[in-house]
């Protein structure tokens, strides 16, 4: 039965096949959304569970900028994986925290005239999810497919209030 076979509720897989079942297409319904999504072709990720657990939460640099380029971030940043998808990759149970993540919303995308395509900040969920991050990093993209990741002290991209930037354009 199709209802067996669904990934968790809300994927764009499990939107595709509810679709195809809906409308009587249930036998092609799964085949479909794999084709569609490349779930099942999807490869292993290139980072072991230790180096997961190493990276997997989100931190701020304590340098104006800190690189913080590391494999798990990289991979995250390719593979464009919602955090608790990486977290099921990786069979954390009931983490602690956010999980770094490439998924945000609000995140600034500037393509350079050498190719570069520079990444700021962003966040991930809403307020009230347990994976919701305001994120403060820039991820610089290559050509290549290589990236850059650094991160900013907590308070760098926090707004100041109209009296402390005229205090700063007066002294």
């Amino acid at each position: 039965m199709l209802q067996q076979a669904l990934p968790p509720k809300g994927s764009p897989r499990t939107r595709l096949a509810e679709f195809l079942a809906k409308n009587a297409i249930e036998d092609i319904a799964m085949s479909s959304a794999d084709d569609e999504f490349g779930e099942e072709a999807e490869p292993a990720p290139p980072v072991n569970r230790e180096q997961f657990f190493e990276w997997r939460s989100p931190r701020f640099g304590a340098a104006n900028p800190e690189p913080l380029s590391n494999p798990v971030w990289s991979w995250l940043v390719h593979a464009r994986l919602k955090a608790w998808e990486a977290d099921r990759r990786f069979a954390a149970q009931e983490p602690e925290g956010p999980c770094w993540c490439f998924d945000r919303f609000g995140q600034s995308a500037t393509e350079l005239p050498d190719g570069r395509t520079i990444y700021v900040a962003g966040v991930h969920e809403d307020p009230s999810d347990p994976g919701f991050h305001r994120y403060n990093d820039v991820v610089v993209r290559h050509p290549d497919d290589r990236c850059e990741i650094f991160g900013y002290p907590r308070d760098a991209t926090r707004r100041r209030s109209s009296k402390a930037r005229a205090a700063a354009a007066s002294s």
